[in-house]
Order: C-alpha cells, then sequence, then structure tokens
C-alpha cells in the first residue's frame, strides 16, 4: 500500500507528530533537484515497514483526523497486518526473499566466471595470470586515448552528472553510521568535493594511491565516490536532458564508463587470490568505472560503514535507500537488492531499455583518471539553441564552441 505521507501527516494529532515522523521517514536525507535543499526521505510503501512498525502506525492514524486519514486506508491497513499475521502469507514472503537470493548469487557466480574467462590464463592467483592481466591493462588504457564522445554516446557508455555553476561545491558533512544509524554518537563529520575542482582532483591517481606508500588521501580531500545517470544513446526519441534530473542552472559533467567486458574482468583480477598489492592499487587509482547500478533513483546518500567507532571513517555512496523492482511497488532496498546494484555496475545496459524502470536511473561512479584529452568533459544546457555547450572550467566556464545536440551529436 502506498503511503499518503502529507495527507496523514495533517491529520495526525500533535502529541503523535514526532512518533509519526519516526515512523515514516527513513533517517536519509537527499538533495532536492528543485529547491537544492537537503530534504527528509519518506518511506514509500507500508512494504517498508516491519510488523510492529505497522500497528504501530495504525494505532498513530487511528486516533487522527478522518478528514486527512479516511476509513478506507485504514480499513487496507487492517487487512495488512492481519496478512501479515498469516502463516501462509509469512511462508509465501520467505519463499520469494529466498528465490530472489538464490538468483541474485547466481548472477554474481556467473559475471565472476565470465570476467575470468574473458581475462584468460589459468589460475586462481594474481601471479598465474600477470601476464594476462598487464596485457589487459595496457589495452584497457590505449582504448582510452582513442575514446571519442561518439564512440562512448553509441555503445551506452557515456554517463552524466550534474553539478553547480562553482569550481567548489561541498564541504563539511554528518554522516550517519550504516549499522547505528539511530545512534548519533557513530557520527561522522567528513569533507567532500563535488565540484569541478573535486573532479580534476579524483584525476590524480596520487589522491588514492601513492606509488611509494600506497596511502590515500581520499578522505581528507573529500573525493567519495559520485552519483550520476547512464545515457541511452539508442533510445527513441533520443533526448540527453530527459534522461536527466531537473537541477536549476547546472553544470553536466560528461565521462565514459568501462565496456561491461573490461569491469568484468577488472572484478574478477580483484577477487583473485594473492593479489599484487601495489599494481591493483594502482589500477584502483586509474580507473574510472561504475561501481553501483539501478534502473531507478536510489534515494541514497552518504554512510560511513565501517564497524566500530575506533576505525577509521569508510564513506561510501549507494549503499542504503530504495529499490524499484519491475512490476512491484518502489520500496527500501533490501541486501539483495544492493548487491544486484553491484553486478548491475558490471553488466550496466541491464539497467536500460526494460531494465529502466523509472525515467532517470542512478549509478554510483569512481571518478578517476582517464588517458582521453578530452575527458571528463563540461558542458551546459543551452535552452535556446537546444542543446549542450561545451565549456571549459580552467578558463572561468568559457565556450570552447564545440556542442552536443539534444539528441546526442557531437559538433567541433
Amino acid at each position: 500500500m502506498q503511503i499518503s505521507g502529507a495527507a496523514w501527516g495533517r491529520g495526525v494529532e500533535d502529541a503523535d507528530q514526532k512518533a509519526y515522523s519516526d515512523l515514516v521517514t527513513t533517517g536519509d536525507e537527499k538533495k532536492d533537484p528543485l529547491t537544492e535543499l537537503m530534504v527528509k526521505q519518506y518511506k514509500a510503501s507500508t512494504a517498508d515497514f516491519a510488523l510492529e512498525q505497522l500497528v504501530a502506525l495504525r494505532e498513530v492514524l487511528g486516533r487522527g483526523k478522518p478528514t486527512y486519514i479516511p476509513a478506507s486506508d485504514l480499513a487496507k491497513l487492517d487487512r495488512e497486518i492481519e496478512n501479515r499475521n498469516d502463516p501462509g502469507w509469512i511462508a509465501e514472503q520467505a519463499r520469494k526473499a529466498e528465490e530472489r537470493r538464490a538468483k541474485q548469487t547466481a548472477t554474481e557466480d556467473r559475471l565472476l566466471r565470465q570476467g575470468r574467462a574473458k581475462l584468460g590464463g589459468d589460475g586462481d592467483t594474481w601471479s598465474a595470470r600477470a601476464g594476462r592481466i598487464k596485457a589487459w591493462w595496457k589495452a584497457v588504457k590505449a582504448a582510452e586515448k582513442e575514446e571519442t564522445w561518439s564512440s562512448a554516446f553509441g555503445a551506452n557508455r557515456m554517463s552524466a552528472r550534474q553539478i553547480g555553476s562553482t569550481q567548489t561545491m561541498g564541504g563539511e558533512f554528518t554522516v550517519r553510521n550504516k549499522h547505528a544509524r539511530t545512534d548519533a554518537r557513530r557520527d561522522r563529520t567528513i569533507f567532500l568535493d563535488r565540484g569541478a575542482t573535486g573532479i580534476g582532483e579524483r584525476m590524480k591517481p596520487g589522491n588514492f594511491h601513492d606509488p611509494e606508500t600506497g596511502a590515500s588521501q581520499k578522505n581528507e580531500k573529500g573525493l567519495h565516490d559520485l552519483s550520476a545517470s547512464l545515457l541511452d544513446g539508442t533510445k527513441t526519441p533520443s533526448s540527453i536532458l530527459a534522461q536527466l534530473k531537473p537541477y536549476k542552472n547546472s553544470i553536466v559533467v560528461f565521462m565514459p564508463v568501462p565496456a561491461e567486458e573490461d569491469l568484468q574482468i577488472f572484478h574478477a583480477i580483484a577477487n583473485l587470490e594473492a593479489p599484487d598489492a601495489k599494481a591493483l592499487g594502482d589500477m584502483r587509482s586509474k580507473l574510472t568505472r561504475v561501481k553501483y547500478a539501478q534502473g531507478s533513483d536510489m534515494h541514497t546518500t552518504l554512510f560511513d560503514v565501517s564497524a566500530s567507532p575506533d576505525e577509521p571513517a569508510q564513506i561510501r555512496y549507494g549503499v542504503t535507500g530504495r529499490a524499484h523492482r519491475k512490476g512491484e511497488e518502489e520500496t527500501m532496498a533490501d541486501e539483495t537488492d544492493l548487491a544486484a546494484r553491484r553486478t548491475n555496475a558490471l553488466e550496466h545496459s541491464v539497467i536500460l531499455k526494460d531494465g529502466a524502470v523509472q525515467k532517470v536511473n542512478e549509478i554510483v561512479m569512481a571518478y578517476r583518471s582517464h588517458d582521453s584529452a578530452r575527458f571528463p568533459l563540461f558542458a551546459r544546457w543551452n535552452a535556446d539553441k537546444k542543446q549542450f555547450d561545451v565549456i571549459d572550467p580552467d578558463h572561468e566556464w568559457a565556450g570552447t564552441g564545440a556542442y552536443i545536440t539534444d539528441a546526442g551529436v557531437w559538433h567541433d
């Protein structure tokens, strides 16, 4: 059952407002594309509630004003609570959940096998496949040098992220711990650079992996993973603008993502036994890649996933939020949904076409160095000419003369 959050909220008695808010909010905040303010995220469906929470919600709403909380809604809640207590319903939900888990496990196994097969060679250790790894890495970087707008966009490998018109965006933020979301003592104060300057800093491998020590400055410089969308270059009718969230006065960062084959090979390499830590760290610092992907808005935010207060902060984006499974209501993402985001990243075409369940998809990007001279590419929407004007962040966003039509055609 979809939640009528705003209407119900108006009907809840004053004494119940806090309890109601605690029940219907998720604990996450997300930037509103129109107001550019951080706003609380709300549960979309009663499926997001545990049974005891659903009972508590029914009690709160039952004390409210019928003008805003109709008897039909209360009746639906009563039926859902009755279902939740039915042994047959409970068994069916468990069966469906196990079916989803088994399907996800099979996908994970398949993609790991595919990656190893495409890498070539034999053995489960890094040393056994060292020659193949070296050859693959050389080919990846050679392909980046030849990358063009058309080669990436036409292959559905172009990502788009919207940022503000200032060089520096971000600052200090307080983030929650995923394992202790209601414990404010576990909150962390972090720095995040999400503007053009931050994109530039992410292009410097040394910020993530010092060649001598292997040390990372990711936390100090706020170079955490960022949200973007994967563009469908074969969509008909074709419109880049229609595939972006409606942020005001934004600049778009266009960046190619690796082919699915290369992401699967890299995944297989990262899971080899006895890895060459220095070589693997070097690759991670130099490979722009998709880490999570979903055919709908993730409604996620930054979280600390460290296991204890004594550990350094481990900041992740994309490990919470909502999922919209095809043919179902949007719900809070469970562990199977989060695992699917990881495998979707390795075969990112699955979130396009039939896998696109909302107008705009969401991917989580690790922006890293790219051997092309053209990318990352910055552009501003020109509403009069219906095109994206390419601009130069190093020269006060001056136009370069190049532009991209809304249909995705490049013009020098």
